[in-house]
């Protein structure tokens, strides 16, 4: 496991030891090395240290048909808005078939129109026809004529009626004047011609009258059947005109086949528009697997062996994945800060959030276990590129603009914290010091220390 540590800054001490000798006193020099660290303020940072790389989500995108690649409108690297047109296919196929469609639509659309006209003019035509026998079984045969006809007989039987009685009643009289004696004359006299006069006026004017209501009776007759032959006749074309209604079937087939046309057309549209590519999302162009010439198969047949025509990537969207021991996994969940370092770009300190630990375990042929967890960076650096290497730190506990010491500096006498400062004269002075979190190489100092001390971290006996 990596580990980042600032550089400290190595002092070489040169004491002169002198020994004790007779005469002339030889000297030797004994040479010791103290090395020491600033302390200065920063960021202290306390969790779970995990190596791991790279992960850019990628979308892919393919034609949803097949056919010969016409023209690549993009390149590696370019920047696209979700919409933008990235690739066109051959499409004199799909303009054939849209003209084809778009000849058998007019023609399906005159036909249905015919179809409408024809239905119109026939359901008008039958419809007179049905007013026309309408009129004649409504209107009864006028036999006014013929009623007058009959009066006038009736009226010439109760005259002849009245005129036969008045002879009948002058004969009477004229039959009582007679004398006995006298007896009856081989003559008939006025009066009984005037009698048998009107009587045979009377039997006239009664076969007058039976003629005149055996022609009415006839007519009458007459009537019914007319009136019978056209109320038959009207409710059958009655009939056939509710039938004329009800029955679509012509304009139905011809409303189908017009749908069935315009679904073809639209059809014939969509393949055409199955030839053009478009971005999904926006993001940059990552690959292009084909070149203009190249035939594609639709990726829904999903034939094996074949790339996906273009890739995308989302530079704003970097992901990483790291393996952590089986022994730290559980301190970690969604949502907890991290920090990463890509050692490549020289990037440290960036910022992230957890966003999943994968519940499969890896185990290594050395049995040990770890578990992929995956997070994302906050505000990624452009450069930063799929599969690059990365440190990651799982934060726990962190503060911010603090005095900090290595703890290799810190010893304990007494019971208590201390640390030697090498003073500005290169004295070294032994001090007590107050210390607060620490992530096991950096600690905070609570009290004791400045910034801008140095700290010794070797080369002193404590």
């Amino acid at each position: 496991m990596k580990r980042h540590v600032v550089l400290a800054v190595t002092l070489i001490l040169a004491l002169a030891v002198m020994l004790p000798g007779c005469g002339t006193g030889n000297e030797t020099d004994l040479a010791v090395k103290i090395s020491t660290q600033l302390v200065k303020k920063g960021d202290l940072q306390i969790g779970v240290y995990a190596d791991g790389r790279i992960s850019v989500p990628v979308t892919k995108v393919n034609f949803a048909a097949s056919g010969i690649v016409s023209v690549i409108h993009v390149e590696p690297g370019q920047a696209v808005l979700a919409g933008d047109l990235l690739a066109e296919l051959d499409a004199a196929d799909s303009l054939d078939a849209i003209a084809s469609a778009e000849t058998n639509l007019q023609k399906a659309q005159m036909a249905y129109d015919d179809a409408v006209r024809t239905r119109a003019y026939t359901l008008e035509t039958e419809k007179v026809k049905l007013h026309a026998l309408y009129l004649k079984y409504i209107v009864h045969f006028d036999d006014d004529d013929y009623e007058q006809t009959v009066q006038a007989a009736e009226e010439n039987v109760a005259a002849k009626e009245a005129a036969l009685t008045l002879a009948e009643e002058a004969l009477t009289a004229w039959l009582a004047q007679q004398d006995e004696s006298t007896g009856e004359g081989e003559t008939l006299s006025d009066e009984q011609k005037a009698y048998a006069d009107a009587n045979d006026e009377l039997a006239a004017a009664k076969m007058e009258l039976q003629t005149a209501l055996d022609s009415l009776s006839v007519l009458f007759d007459r009537d019914d059947f007319a009136y019978t032959a056209a109320k038959e006749a009207y409710d059958l074309q009655y009939l056939k005109v509710e039938n004329l209604i009800a029955s679509t079937t012509s304009l139905v087939n011809a409303e189908l086949n017009l749908d069935e046309a315009e679904k073809k057309l639209g059809d014939a549209k969509a393949g055409l528009e199955q030839t053009k590519l478009y971005a999904p999302v926006s993001g940059h162009v990552h690959e292009v697997s084909y070149a203009p010439g190249d035939a594609v198969q639709s990726r829904t047949s999903e034939a094996s062996g074949t790339s996906d025509l273009i890739t995308l990537y989302n530079p704003t969207d970097i992901q990483l994945v790291a393996y952590v021991n089986e022994g730290d996994v559980s301190g970690l969940e969604t949502g907890q800060a991290l920090r990463v370092t890509v050692d490549a770009l020289y990037l440290e300190n960036q910022a992230g959030t957890l966003t999943s630990v994968s519940l499969a375990p890896k185990i290594d042929n050395t049995g040990i276990v770890t578990y992929a967890v995956t997070g994302r960076l906050e505000n990624p650096d452009e450069r930063i590129l799929d599969g690059m290497s990365v440190f990651v730190l799982f934060l726990k506990k962190e503060k911010t603009d603090v005095l900090l010491v290595p703890n290799r500096a810190v010893f304990m006498d007494e019971g208590r914290q201390h640390v030697h400062v090498q003073m500005p004269d290169g004295t070294i002075e032994k001090r007590p010091v107050v210390l607060g979190l620490t992530n096991g190489t950096l600690s905070e100092v609570v009290e004791g220390l400045v910034a801008g001390e140095n700290v010794v971290t070797s080369g002193v006996d404590r």
